[in-house]
């Protein structure tokens, strides 16, 4: 599976890192930091990720 990092998820959902990092912590993934890696699977089917594991606060 491709690895995304945070940061760059939360920059295409239009969210700061925090908020990325945050919210992907209470949905029980690891992270500690923007530049740590997340399986796909939060991102959806490709490598653009979509609001749906992610929404906007």
């Amino acid at each position: 599976m491709a690895k995304v990092r945070v940061h760059e998820l939360a920059k295409e959902l239009g969210i700061t890192s925090k908020d990325a990092v945050t919210k992907l912590q209470e949905l029980g993934e690891f992270v500690r930091s923007a530049s740590s890696t997340i399986e796909a699977r939060w991102c959806g089917n490709s490598a653009t990720p979509t609001p749906t594991q992610l929404p906007r606060p």
